[in-house]
């Protein structure tokens, strides 16, 4: 295929979300307006020459992540209040079309505050993370106000850090229902020992590659700890007083990973008769993407 319609299916802004009905003009106004900008900037990433620095690997930055990628317009609604609208990527919600507990939560929101800043719009990239308090670290920017950002990726975060740091603190509780941080990027050398630190490590699934504007996803099979790349990894799975609840550890940091996926009479007849005189074990175990849980694999069974 050739590399640039190739990037472009890899790329471009998900727009269809403004197709959909609105409820009310605000809304309404707000998508008419970021329709433009998001035109502006696929023309831009369909014309974008992917051969420029394909091969500097010194210009791959590496960012693990979950995959739910969102974007997040920012826009000034008065002198004292600033609009929020974040929807997703459309890679990233296809990916989770077969979590039955996970697609419904990948959707577009809006949310109000009295944050204010510099510029009355700006049009970010980044990751959403947390399940009840939600987190959203940004990983790019594409507008500064009118200003289609065009230079490398380096310079894009230097730009992010410079206009968002001193205003972190601010931004760490919005309404009680969410905050907003700077997604830290590393070198390949460094990618395990950032994900066994990362506060969302749990969430992990994915590594984006960023070479300027060519950006590619690396999933860790079907895994969620991607201590592993590989299918199949040792946990320490630890009885509970209830039949058939058994609980999910990290062999190395001991962490909590939930409860373990118990889905066939074999499996808990097998599991009874291995924890009759033990409380804990460590078993070969995978990580069930449609139910979001470790399961024990077949050689456990």
């Amino acid at each position: 295929m050739d590399k640039t319609k190739q990037y472009k299916n890899n790329n471009l802004t998900e727009i269809k979300f403004l197709n959909n009905s609105v409820n009310y003009s605000e809304e309404y106004m707000i998508k008419k307006t970021l329709y433009k900008y998001i035109e502006t900037y696929n023309k831009f990433l369909y014309n974008y020459n992917t051969n420029l620095n394909l091969n500097d690997k010194k210009n791959n930055i590496l960012i693990p992540n979950n995959n739910k990628k969102y974007y997040l317009y920012i826009t000034k609604k008065s002198t004292k209040n600033t609009t929020l609208f974040f929807y997703p990527d459309l890679q990233s919600k296809k990916y989770f079309n077969d979590c039955l507990l996970t697609k419904n939560t990948i959707d577009e929101f809006f949310l109000e505050c009295d944050l204010i800043f510099d510029d009355n719009f700006y049009l970010l990239e980044g990751y959403l993370y947390g399940d009840v308090k939600k987190c959203f670290l940004i990983t790019d920017i594409i507008f500064k106000g009118d200003t289609l950002v065009e230079m490398t990726y380096i310079k894009r975060f230097e730009l992010i850090s410079k206009l968002f740091f001193n205003k972190i603190s601010k931004m760490a509780n919005i309404n009680n229902l969410l905050s907003i941080g700077i997604h830290s990027y590393i070198p390949e050398s460094m990618l395990y020992i950032y994900i066994n630190n990362f506060i969302w490590k749990n969430e992990i699934i994915s590594v984006e590659t960023i070479c300027n504007f060519e950006k590619t996803q690396r999933y860790f099979s079907t895994c969620t700890n991607a201590t592993s790349i590989s299918n199949t990894v040792m946990k320490k799975i630890v009885k509970t007083k209830t039949s058939d609840v058994y609980e999910v550890y990290n062999i190395n940091t001991n962490n909590f990973e939930g409860i373990l996926y118990v889905n066939t009479l074999k499996k808990s007849k097998h599991l009874l008769h291995l924890f009759k005189e033990l409380d804990e074990k460590q078993l070969l175990c995978q990580y069930n993407k449609i139910f979001q849980k470790w399961e024990t694999t077949e050689n456990d069974a």
